[in-house]
């Protein structure tokens, strides 16, 4: 007579390891998930600082070398929402107001009228734009 061990069948093998992979999937999803938000708003700042500055260099080549008029040179200021009243800073609605830009992008932090990202004309002609709101990148900047 034969006996009978007790031993797993190979579908209850491959259950338990789908169950296994399941939760390992799960935990793998939840484990830090402030970086990986941390991470999203990075890439969201590094498009805006690339869209706002090849909107200005649009604008620049459409009046024929002339930036909007409030584009500070040699001093960094913060870049103000548009249509913001009263905001002390750089005023682009210029680009939004001739479709260069749908709106002024805003950081995924930024609170107030001001924008969080910062523009600079430099004495050598490049303009810069900064957004020092990153997480988790060191320097987030657009030079051109």
């Amino acid at each position: 007579m034969r006996r009978h061990h007790p031993a797993f069948t190979l579908i209850e093998l491959l259950i338990v390891l789908g169950i296994i992979a399941m939760l390992a999937a799960v935990v793998l999803a939840l484990i830090e998930p402030q970086k990986h938000l941390a991470d999203a708003r990075d890439v969201v700042r590094l498009n805006d600082v690339n869209t706002i500055i090849n909107a200005l260099h649009e604008y620049i080549i459409d009046h024929r070398g002339s930036l909007p008029p409030t584009v500070p040179v040699g001093k960094e200021e913060e870049i103000c929402r548009f249509g913001a009243q009263g905001c002390i800073g750089v005023v682009l609605d210029a680009l939004v107001n001739d479709s260069y830009l749908p709106t002024i992008p805003i950081d995924p932090k930024a609170s107030g009228l001001q924008t969080n990202y910062f523009l600079l004309l430099r004495p050598n002609g490049l303009l810069q734009v900064r957004a020092p709101g990153a997480e988790r990148m060191a320097l987030m900047k657009a030079v051109r």
